[in-house]
């Protein structure tokens, strides 16, 4: 049922669509959304849209709820064209919630990417960091002063990576004076912090018209706050490889890359020995046919904890394909095959087998809707070195969404997700999320 607030906050915003939709002749756009004194240029950026969620924390025992998020931004560049430039992007996501206002917060993300290239070297980078806070459920344990306390085992939910789920409360040893009901657990609802790092540097030389060689490196990173039950996880990674441009838009390149993760435990627990990997790919990237884009790329990846202890090494797999069916329509499939470490289990690796594809279609003569669908099937398999626990889970989802372009500055949008999870495994939730979004954005 929708409350007064609620019922207001999709008023003011089907109030804005329809007076968007009135032509605007006394001001131009572009002189409100495009500031430009070469070489740089300035376009600032709005969003608002009213969410409803049938499972704010993500669990079995659902929760729902409305939310509001409004997302100013702007865009900032330097230099005009391809070759060579400087952009920078700011986007704040300040989110209020219809009934669990406690979880109100502002989520902050910076992206800096550019490209500087000269007649045989080209350098390409992209920098980002995010500041998030995201509504997680917090699985406390209570027990008395003897006995350590566990760390508060958090609980993924909407914005977060596929969660592996919240490990099962360990038993009560019967041996222990400590008693099941000496023990209590209780779940608090509250957002957990996250600082999320990502940087790329990829640097290339021409060799000659058909051959390029190129080094990169790659460093990212997740930090979750003091006192919860994840290990923050960065991990980098250095490459190099060549390419020959066998065909005029298609280019087959080979390459071999080594890196480190590492993984520190937000609460008292040992420490886990750093993972290291190594591997290698052969792809092809480019125009395929008339029709057809994208990379393919198959290799081998082994790896190991620097104590000895084995991880899985098996094939890897990026695939990534676009196809344009018609004039106004469009499909693309990926799939990706990969190794990671868990950041809730301690020195546990997971293969993941994800596939996913949609379909895009130009509605009307003006092109002024689009429609989209898409899904996307993943199996999750853990691989333990200390214990005997086998761990698995699916995830499933399926994306809907309805644009119209009221100008080309203005752009309204109906979306409907669904977020599905399926675990035998013990100490694993079950659990669907759908979430139905009307917004507007605004900018170039």
């Amino acid at each position: 049922m929708f409350n007064p607030k609620q019922c207001k906050r999709l008023t003011a915003i089907v109030t804005g669509l329809s007076a968007a939709s009135v032509p605007l002749n006394a001001i131009e756009p572009g002189d409100l959304l495009v500031y430009s004194k070469e070489p740089f240029f300035l376009r600032p950026q709005f969003g608002i849209s009213e969410t409803h969620s049938d499972n704010v924390f993500s669990r079995a025992a659902a929760k729902d709820d409305f939310v509001t998020t409004l997302s100013p931004g702007l865009n900032l560049q330097i230099g005009k064209g391809y070759r060579n430039f400087v952009a920078f992007d700011y986007t704040l996501n300040q989110r209020f919630y219809g009934k669990l206002d406690h979880l109100n917060a502002g989520e902050h993300s910076f992206a800096l990417g550019g490209r500087l290239q000269g007649q045989r070297l080209v350098l390409l980078g992209n920098d980002s960091l995010s500041l998030l806070s995201s509504p997680m459920g917090i699985v406390q344990e209570e027990r008395p002063p003897s006995v350590p306390r566990q760390p508060a085992t958090p609980v993924p939910t909407e914005g977060a990576a596929p969660p592996t789920a919240p490990a099962a409360p360990p038993p009560t040893d019967p041996a222990s004076p400590i008693r099941g009901g000496e023990v209590l657990t209780s779940f608090e609802e509250r957002n957990v912090d996250q600082t999320a790092h990502y940087h790329s540097y990829n640097l290339g030389y021409r060799i000659s018209e058909k051959t390029a060689a190129y080094i990169q490196g790659q460093y990212s990173s997740t930090d979750y706050e003091e006192g919860v039950g994840y290990y923050d996880i960065n991990t980098w990674r250095g490459t190099a490889g060549f390419a020959f441009q066998g065909f005029p838009k298609t280019s087959f390149f080979g390459e071999v890359y080594y890196g480190q993760t590492e993984t520190t435990p937000n609460f008292t627990a040992p420490s886990v020995p750093e993972l290291s990997f190594v591997g290698g790919f052969l792809g092809a990237r480019g125009n395929f046919t008339e029709k057809l884009s994208g990379i393919v790329k198959v290799g081998y990846e082994t790896r190991e904890f620097d104590d000895g202890a084995g991880a899985p090494s098996s094939p890897v797999v990026d695939l990534s394909l676009t196809h344009r069916l018609t004039q106004k329509m469009s499909a693309y499939l990926s799939f990706a095959r990969l190794h990671d470490v868990s950041v809730q289990f301690a020195k546990e690796s997971y293969t993941a087998n994800v596939i996913s594809g949609g379909l895009s279609q130009l509605i009307g003569s003006a092109g002024k809707w689009r429609a989209s669908a898409s899904g996307r099937y993943g199996m999750f398999d853990y691989e333990t070195t200390d214990t005997s626990v086998e761990r698995s889970y699916d995830h499933i989802a399926a994306y809907f969404s309805l644009e119209y372009q009221i100008q080309v500055w203005l752009i309204a949008r109906l979306g409907y997700s669904f977020d599905s999870i399926k675990s035998g495994t013990a100490g694993m939730e079950d659990y669907d999320v759908n979430r139905v979004t009307l917004g507007l954005s605004v900018g170039y």
